[in-house]
């Protein structure tokens, strides 16, 4: 699987879900556009919709992350783009807190696409930084 062909991917806004192709295997994979997103309850409920899985409005962070969770069983590759979108509120380190503990649950290969500044924020914390390499 090629971290690039995915990059490249992500990058066509109106792929939301399907299957990417990379070299000679077939991957599950979601997009989330992160770019108007501010806090870890718009990422998951954008995860949601992108997997076409239904969630309460009412819904707590935590069933939200465990419905995310089982809908992502299929799902190989989960690219969130514009993450940079996430980093400019002032819940940036909350998010970055809860990526953490949600990459712990999932099975998902998870790939990043945004500025620079994606990429300073995950060097920042260090056991983040062990969570993703290319970085």
């Amino acid at each position: 699987m090629k971290v690039e062909e995915l990059i490249n991917l992500a990058k066509l806004s109106w792929y939301k879900r399907g299957i990417f192709l990379c070299g000679q295997e077939f991957t599950e994979g979601v997009v989330v556009n992160c770019s108007s997103l501010r806090t870890a309850r718009q990422l998951l409920t954008s995860l949601l919709d992108a997997l076409g899985a239904p969630y309460p409005e009412s819904a707590t962070l935590y069933q939200l992350e465990e419905r995310a969770v089982r809908g992502l069983l299929g799902a190989e590759v989960v690219v969130l783009r514009d993450f940079d979108g996430l980093l400019s509120g002032r819940s940036a380190r909350r998010v970055l807190a809860y990526l953490k503990s949600f990459l712990n649950r999932s099975r998902a290969v998870f790939v990043l696409t945004g500025s620079e500044s994606v990429k300073w924020a995950i060097l920042s914390d260090q056991q983040l930084s062990r969570r993703f390499w290319g970085v």
